[in-house]
Formats: structure tokens, sequence, C-alpha cells
């Protein structure tokens, strides 16, 4: 606006509210607007600062697409009087205020005992994922007739692909030479199934043509056996005639803490345990893939960073007062986290 009146004489009237200011005001407010539109521009033509479906469009010109969400699957144990029909697509649910709701995968008929059908979340993503015991509810025309539960936890479920996740896997493209099988392949192949967050190749492991690619899911954990089975498949169809490709999953070591704790006043030693599970957790999933040593100081650190944890003596990991060296083909998993005061 100041750079439009300046190129007036002074002689013209350019007060605010002058027939010349009422004028320009609106022409100054959309080119300042177009200004901050150019300045977009820029950023979303920039992979390292775009998002959404502008990211999407970057990473398709490397032939990369955004993973999809996946759904969970597992067993459940169903309970009928003999010869009940379980038709595909019959649901279940867990129970609480927001349930969660499952479809059975194949068609299934009771034979005098529980019969174990297979089952997948109703909607992909992680909160498919329950804990053992929680589908306790049969919907639809078997409701009243049959009963259900899961003896085991459900996996395979995760989220889809976030723009941070989508940005990795398009910064390893460009800036990794990919080409006639190497490594950089493999792990290429292995992060594009739907699941899979990380991977480790391991070149002539067992002689001249020979591949072991070693995969983690998206928690850095070993992948359910649907995920794995996907990328072994989606492996074969990539990797060059001749070579001889073993796809196994991580090895996953459980990481288990015995700590005595000092609290601040008013702080439950259930609230402070969360916390503390919660923060070594997070350091675990943090190094997984990346470093093979379970630091005892970093343990010590996420328990001190526990909600309202003061101190803390007694300090055992694995029932051990050192690290905890992992081989290269294992990741650190949360085990039993036991707090006393």
């Amino acid at each position: 606006m100041s750079r439009m009146l300046a190129q007036f004489p002074d002689d013209v009237d350019k007060r605010e509210g002058s027939v010349l200011w009422d004028l320009l005001s609106p022409k100054a407010s959309e080119l300042a607007q177009a200004y901050l539109q150019m300045d977009n521009v820029i950023n979303l033509g920039f992979a390292s600062t775009t998002y959404g479906p502008y990211l999407e469009r970057r990473a398709a010109e490397q032939g990369l697409t955004r993973k999809p969400a996946t759904y969970a699957t597992g067993y459940v144990t169903v309970s009928a009087p003999n010869g009940t029909v379980i038709p595909q697509g019959t649901r279940f649910a867990t129970n609480g205020e927001t349930p969660l709701h499952f479809v059975s995968t194949n068609e299934a008929t009771i034979g005098g005992n529980p019969l174990q059908i297979e089952v997948q979340g109703e909607e992909a993503g992680t909160s498919g994922n329950v804990n053992a015991g929680e589908i306790t509810i049969v919907l639809g025309n078997l409701a009243g007739v049959a009963t259900v539960t899961n003896a085991a936890e459900f996996g395979g479920g995760f989220n889809e692909e976030t723009d941070e996740e989508l940005y990795s896997r398009y910064y390893d493209e460009v800036s990794r030479p990919t080409t006639s099988g190497n490594k950089y392949d493999y792990i290429k192949w292995a992060k594009a199934v739907p699941g899979i967050s990380d991977a480790k190749v391991y070149p002539l492991w067992d002689g001249p043509g020979t591949v072991k690619v070693i995969v983690a899911d998206s928690e850095k954990r070993a992948p359910a056996k649907p995920i794995l089975d996907a990328a072994i498949a989606y492996i074969a169809e990539q990797h060059p005639v001749g070579a001889e490709v073993t796809v196994e999953s991580v090895t996953e070591v459980p990481i288990s803490i015995d700590v005595k704790l000092t609290l601040r006043d008013g702080i439950t030693l259930e609230t402070a345990r969360d916390s503390v599970y919660a923060n070594v957790e997070a350091y675990l999933k943090s190094m997984a893939f990346e470093n093979d040593t379970v630091r005892y100081t970093s343990i010590g650190n996420a328990v001190l960073d526990g909600t309202g944890v003061i101190d803390y003596e007694n300090l055992r990991v694995n029932g051990l007062t050192a690290n905890i060296i992992l081989q290269s083909t294992e990741v650190p998993v949360i085990g039993a986290i036991n707090t006393t005061i």
C-alpha cells in the first residue's frame, strides 16, 4: 500500500479514507494475499516442506505411493449348538462405550466343540489390535445363540502411512542408489509393503547368490504373519532372477525392569509406573534397528523422567546393572516393569 501511494504526487490526498486510499486498499490486500500464496507454492513444491496430497504427487514422481492402513487379524473362539453355521461376514465386537467391530473372513460350521474362526477388523488401523479376551459380543442373527472370545491378542493393524514416513521413503529413494538388486533395492521393496517400516539386508549371507532380509513392522517389532507373508511375496516378485532370497522377521528381545522409586507426595505408584513404562517403551522403539546396545543409563533416564519420580535405586535391566547387547537381527521390546516404593 505504501509503495503504491508513493507513486502519486504529494499534492494528492493520500490519507486513510480518501478516494485514492479506498481505491488502492482492496488491491493492496489482494496482492498481499497473493504474495503469501506464492510463498506457500514454493513450500508445497519441495518434498521437505510439503504435505498431504502434494507430498504424494512428489513421491509419485519416484514411483512411490502412500501405504494404506492395514486390518488387524486374529482368531476368535465361537461356542454355539452343534451344526450352527457361522456365515462369512458375521460381526463380532468388543464391549464398552466405543466398541470395535470385527468380521469373519470365511464360513464355518460348529461341530460340537467351540470353533476357532479367523476374523479381521471392520476398519483398518491400529485400533483393531485388541488384547486377549476383549472380543465378547456376537452381533446379528447369532446374537443370543453363540458366544465368542479371543484367546490371543490381535495384530497386523496399522494406520495409513504418515507424511513423515512417506517423506522418509522418498528421501531414501532419491539419496540411495538402487540398481540391479543391490541392498538398497531390497530395503526399498521391503518398506513398500504396508505394515513394514524398516529392513536390514545381508548380501551373500549363505554364499554366492544368497540374500537375507530382516524386516520390522511399523512399531519396530516382529511383523504379524500376514504382513511378513506379504513382504516375502512382494520381494519375491521384485528381486532379480537367480537370487536366493530369505525374508525373516526381526527377533524380539523383551527388556524387563525392576526398580525402587522415590515419589513426590500425591503421586501414586500406578501413575509413576505407567509413565515409566511409556518412557522406556519410547526409548526402546527409538533405538530399534538403529543401535545394538540398550544402555543402562538411558533406561535410568527414562525412569527419572517418569511422572512424580524424584529418584530411584536398585535398578535392574533384565536382572543386570549393565548394558544389554543385541544381535543385528534383534530389536528390544518392552517387557515387565516392576516398580516398588
